[in-house]
């Protein structure tokens, strides 16, 4: 369980690094099923295996890249 709740304290720190550098980030059109299922377990509730998170994560942070 300590590598899952180093994960979590890793993603909060993400996350504060990213609302103190007031960053803005456009999405385009995706087509990888994994952030699909990863977007409608967001909007509608359910469980979401380790591809589908990891994937979500990958394509936020290819969004954000410059």
């Amino acid at each position: 369980m300590a590598k899952r709740n180093e994960i979590v304290a890793a993603l909060r720190g993400i996350s504060d690094a990213i609302e103190d550098g007031k960053h803005e980030v456009l999405f385009v059109e995706n087509d990888c099923p994994f952030v699909d299922r990863a977007c409608e377990a967001i909007e509608q509730g359910g469980r979401l295996d380790a591809t589908g998170l990891s994937s979500l994560v990958h394509y936020i942070a290819d969004m954000m890249e410059e």
